[in-house]
């Protein structure tokens, strides 16, 4: 702002130079014409008394003439008319003496000088008369005519020459005057010519400046905002973090992160994805201000809240009302989504004072809790604290050592039974892996989320296929029988069609009929690119493999993507069998599920299974294959050959289980 009124008011001082200029250039051209004018008055003033005793003299010659020739035809000279005719030669003595001293100062010098000896010729003949006797009179008259005549005409001549003289000065300095007028009505238009043009080039540059100006705030502002929530940006919240910093005040930081984001872009587009992070902006900054805090969008999917005071966010209430305020449902066109947000805390009190940069040490403590938050992958909101570094300390460990395990041999697979309900025998199992490092066995549930997040997961799968692949052939040979093997597939192997060849290649290498493999995978990967996942299912079951919907009813069921997928068999998840003994809404939905499963002629597999009664309740229903404690746990492929060997006796019928209308 400052430097476009320092270049508006210096183009305004040029401007008014100008104008001084060309008002100084007028007053100097009018001066100088006015002068030219001031001249040409002078001269006529100076050139007409020469002209009037010129015209005098011409008179004077003609009175003087007829005097002469008036005394001469009286034959007598009288005294009155001798003292007139001296008075009219001192009137031409007086004549003759003015041309004498301004003849050399005139216009025609020459001119004048001959007049002047013309009338003093004439006047010494006209005195000559005055003394002459009466014989010489008569001669003398003739001279003075003759030479009154040359007076005459020699006055006329310069007369007209003076004339001629002045209108040829008028002339000229009417031609003076009029160039002086033209150059000075071109200055005029050159002057407010350039005056226009520098209003112009002064319009142009204060609005070019003002642009200037305006994509210079604009980039000022993209700096420290968002431009989709219009909220501040991460540059902004470190900033307000460093000023905390600098001072004693305390303060909370929450990073929320909306989980799955990627899959919400590529169901409903990136004006849906759009949506939802405005709103959840909205929400968050509502939160935040009504607590004197800011929130801030971080990038992507991630936001930020800074709340100027050690607020306890553990507390249970308030740690209810933020999640409140989040947890309600995203208009997005068409439909309404519930968003899950991952939501990491860390208070200022947590961090050291004298901690080296103690800013980033609190955003790395929140980022910490958010990355806990991440892996529970629920909406939760988690604290910071001493213990939670430890044990992410411990899962980075964790990470860094699957890729070893798996050179070093520490991973094995495992198998549980899958027993026909109808038969009960064991038709096949479900391969599953395990992790011995350092003489412990690692729970599944540690390390498979790990692999899950990091990508290990897909090695892990694939050594599991050959495992699995490998033992079945064995034990298909060895004890001539049919049995199938379950290997699950994560979402990550659909990010491209790489995962059919190697089935195909497994296949080949173990000599395996594709129809007793079992490929199962999670509704996931409908989350994915399904054009692709379909693409890539059509394949792996063209290959002669069964495709396994796993966990159905927990994720993200769709009827639509169960009648478009290409699955043989349905898994129903444990968390349907836990009430079905005593819930008859648990039977109710559980009878639901097998009725579309049947109709769509897909096996269905119950899994969870851990009571007589259960195994019952599902034999009731129709379902086709178990799962559970109930048969076995997962166990190495020794204790697995031993159910093959022995196989499994089923329970007995002991309670009415009767089908539901």
């Amino acid at each position: 702002m400052n430097r476009s009124l320092s270049l508006f008011v210096s183009l305004w001082f040029i401007f008014a130079l100008i104008a001084l200029f060309a008002i100084a250039s007028t007053a100097i051209v009018f001066q100088i014409k006015k002068s030219f004018e001031q001249s040409l008055v002078s001269e006529t003033v100076t050139q007409g008394p020469r002209v009037k005793d010129a015209a005098y003299a011409l008179t004077g010659i003609h009175n003087l003439e007829r005097e002469l020739f008036y005394g001469a035809s009286l034959g007598n000279v009288y005294p009155d008319w001798r003292s007139s005719l001296e008075n009219r030669l001192g009137a031409l003595y007086f004549q003759a003496d003015n041309f004498a001293s301004s003849m050399d100062e005139g216009p025609e010098p020459e001119a004048a000088r001959r007049m002047y000896l013309a009338v003093t010729d004439s006047i010494e003949i006209a005195q000559r008369s005055l003394i002459a006797d009466d014989t010489e009179v008569p001669q003398l008259l003739t001279e003075f005519r003759a030479q009154s005549e040359d007076s005459r005409i020699a006055i006329v001549r310069y007369i007209d020459l003076i004339r001629n003289a002045q209108e040829t000065e008028i002339e000229r300095q009417s031609a003076v005057i009029g160039i002086v007028s033209n150059w000075l009505a071109f200055a005029i238009i050159g002057v407010n010519l350039v005056v226009a043009c520098l209003l112009f080039l002064l319009r142009v540059e204060v609005k070019a400046r003002r642009r200037r100006e305006e994509a210079e705030h604009q980039a000022e502002f993209l700096t420290r905002n968002d431009v989709l929530t219009n909220l501040p940006n991460r540059v902004a919240l470190h900033e307000v973090l460093a000023q905390i910093a600098a001072s004693d005040r305390t303060c909370l930081l929450l990073l929320i992160d909306v989980e799955r984001f990627s899959a919400i872009n590529e169901a409903y587009g990136h004006a849906g994805g759009d949506i939802v992070l405005q709103t959840v902006g909205s929400r968050l900054e509502d939160w935040a201000l009504a607590r004197n805090g800011i929130a801030a969008r971080l990038g992507g999917d991630e936001f930020g809240v800074l709340i100027p005071q050690d607020t306890d966010i553990c507390d249970a209430d308030i740690q209810t009302d933020f999640i409140d305020s989040l947890d309600r449902a995203v208009d997005v066109p068409g439909t309404s989504l519930h968003i899950v947000l991952s939501v990491g805390a860390a208070q200022s009190s947590q961090i050291q004072k004298d901690a080296d940069n103690w800013s980033e040490a609190l955003a790395r403590a929140a980022e910490l809790a958010l990355a806990e938050a991440k892996y529970r992958s629920k909406q939760e909101l988690v604290c910071y604290s001493a213990e939670l570094e430890e044990q992410l300390g411990r899962r980075r460990e964790m990470i860094q050592a699957i890729p070893a395990g798996l050179l070093n041999g520490e991973f094995f697979p495992v198998f549980q039974p899958k027993v026909d309900l109808a038969t009960h025998a064991v038709s096949g199992f479900e391969a599953l892996i395990r992790w011995r490092r350092e003489a412990t066995v690692i729970s599944p549930g540690e390390f498979i989320p790990l692999a899950e997040e990091t990508g290990h997961i897909v090695d892990l799968d694939l050594f599991v296929l050959r495992e699995a692949s490998r033992q079945l052939s064995q034990w298909n040979r060895l004890y001539k029988r049919k049995l199938t093997v379950s290997v699950n597939l994560s979402p990550l192997h659909f990010a491209s069609d790489r995962i059919v060849g190697l089935v195909a290649k497994v296949l080949e290498e173990f000599d395996l009929d594709p129809s007793l493999l079992t490929l199962e995978i999670t509704e996931t990967v409908m989350l994915t690119n399904w054009q692709d996942v379909e693409t890539i299912l059509t394949a792996l079951s063209e290959l002669g493999v069964k495709i396994s919907l796993d966990d159905f009813g927990t994720g993200y069921s769709s009827l639509a993507y169960l009648r478009q997928i290409p699955a043989d068999e349905l898994k129903i998840d444990r968390s349907f069998i836990t009430e079905i003994e005593r819930s008859d809404e648990a039977r109710f939905i559980f009878d639901a599920i097998v009725d579309i499963a049947t109709g769509l002629r897909m096996t269905i597999v119950v899994e969870g299974i851990e009571t007589d009664a259960q195994a019952q309740i599902v034999t009731s229903f129709g379902c086709n294959l178990g799962q559970g404690f109930l048969w076995g746990r997962p166990e190495p492929p020794e204790g697995a050959e031993v159910l093959i060997r022995n196989g499994i006796e089923m329970p007995q019928p002991a309670i009415d289980v009767g089908r539901l209308a």
